[in-house]
């Protein structure tokens, strides 16, 4: 387990890394990171459960759509800031390719800033991430 906490956050974020299948007599067992991160999510209030290979920039934070009949702008909450004051799951964090990179100023300043289509405003993100992820070159661990 890593563990890290920020100065100015009051929120604990953490990477579970694994093996994905472990062989436990002679039997395949999967690592059970996914099924700890959705018990997570079953008994914290306000959490989010994302899957990394399907994330994008605008799923983890925030996206402006325009209505079509009235022509504004209007905000769509993404996981970070659903999960404000909550807790956050992305599962397969190693599967994310640069959309870890919209995690930084949501974990360092716990705010998604704004700035599209004449919509200014920034969003508060003071959730805790709990990610989970696989070894590199890594795939059966005997135990």
């Amino acid at each position: 387990f890593f563990f890290f906490k920020q100065k100015t956050a009051y929120e604990i974020s953490a990477c579970l890394v694994g093996s994905e299948m472990c062989i436990r007599d002679r039997r395949r067992v999967h690592g059970g990171k996914s099924q700890l991160l959705k018990f997570i999510v079953n008994i914290a209030p306000r959490s989010v459960y994302i899957s990394g290979n399907a994330a994008s920039n605008a799923g983890l934070t925030v996206t402006v759509q325009k209505d079509s009949s009235t022509g504004e702008s209007g905000l769509e909450a993404g996981a970070l800031v659903l999960s404000d004051l909550g807790v956050c799951c992305i599962d397969e964090f190693d599967k994310m390719s640069s959309e870890h990179l919209a995690l930084l100023e949501a974990m360092e300043q716990q705010t998604v800033s704004v700035a599209k289509s004449g919509v200014l405003c920034s969003l508060s993100t003071r959730c805790s991430i709990i990610a989970s992820a696989n070894p590199v070159g890594l795939s059966l661990i005997h135990i």
